[in-house]
């Protein structure tokens, strides 16, 4: 339960929407404008950021829309996870980062998600004039060098005298056929992919999103890596999840989870509440 509420606090956050805790707080991610750091221009860069004020959306909302259930039981699941993951004034959220009073410190794992495109930092050089003066000086003697050499070469270069070249015309023979055996072709069925399978009650989900637009993308980006053969869109509650991977048998997917852990590091089993 515990990293399942974990990885709908980093999806939303990956997505740049804002999360409420309820009697905590909210977090959202800012962006920090480029600066210059000793001669270095450094990229503009995303970043968590913790307020004690609540303004967006509330976990247990986004709990409830997920998994399909009422505002009282996502509420249940708030608190009992809070428990797990608060200690004292220190509060864990493993793959998002931490919360010490009211100072934040994001999770590598997310801070590298935030910043997939942002570019090494710039170093700024100064100008110089002697690399042109050294370019003009080589230039110069390359074409004093140029100049002597077309001088020697046409005092001594020779007329050229081309032989005739008598061209024979070769005799026509017959055209030499040989024979081709047909070979006939027999296609091959294409192995059936999981998603056209009727028989799917588990699904292996990789992210949720507030649109489909948002979840079409995802899609876009995991094929484009080939991280997956197909992928689906599954509605769950007002969220849009990508799924992966899905069968009728639960083990098959958490088997699956296991396999690809180094793709998919945020992935769960999803299993709607007609199959449980």
């Amino acid at each position: 339960m515990v990293n399942e509420v974990n990885k709908l606090i980093y999806n939303a956050l990956a997505e740049h929407n804002t999360v409420v805790l309820p009697r905590i707080g909210t977090l959202s991610v800012v962006r920090r404008a480029a600066k210059m750091e000793g001669g270095r221009v450094v990229a503009p860069t995303f970043a968590v950021e913790f307020k004690s004020a609540e303004g967006g959306v509330s976990l247990c909302e986004i709990i409830a829309s997920v998994a399909n259930i009422s505002a009282a039981e996502a509420e249940d699941i708030y608190l009992r996870w809070l428990d797990k993951v608060r200690e004292g004034n220190t509060l864990t959220i493993s793959g998002v980062g931490t919360l010490r009073d009211r100072s934040f410190i994001v999770d590598t794992t997310l801070a590298k998600t935030l910043n997939l495109g942002s570019s090494a930092p710039l170093k700024i050089h100064t100008r110089s004039r002697k690399p042109y003066l050294l370019i003009a000086a080589v230039v110069v003697i390359l074409l004093g060098i140029g100049a002597y050499l077309f001088v020697v070469n046409d005092r001594v270069a020779t007329p050229i005298v081309e032989e005739p070249v008598n061209i024979a015309v070769a005799e026509t023979t017959e055209p030499i056929v040989e024979e081709v055996s047909e070979e006939v072709f027999t296609p091959q069925p294409e192995p059936k992919r999981w998603v056209d399978s009727d028989d799917i009650h588990h699904w292996v989900v990789v992210g949720s999103y507030s649109t489909r637009e948002n979840a079409e993308r995802a899609v876009e980006d995991i094929l484009s890596k080939q991280q997956a053969e197909c992928c689906d869109i599954l509605t769950l509650g007002k969220m849009f999840a990508v799924a992966v991977y899905g069968s009728e048998d639960k083990e098959e997917c958490e088997r699956f989870v296991r396999d690809n852990r180094h793709e998919f590091k945020q992935s769960w089993v999803h299993t709607p509440k007609r199959f449980k």
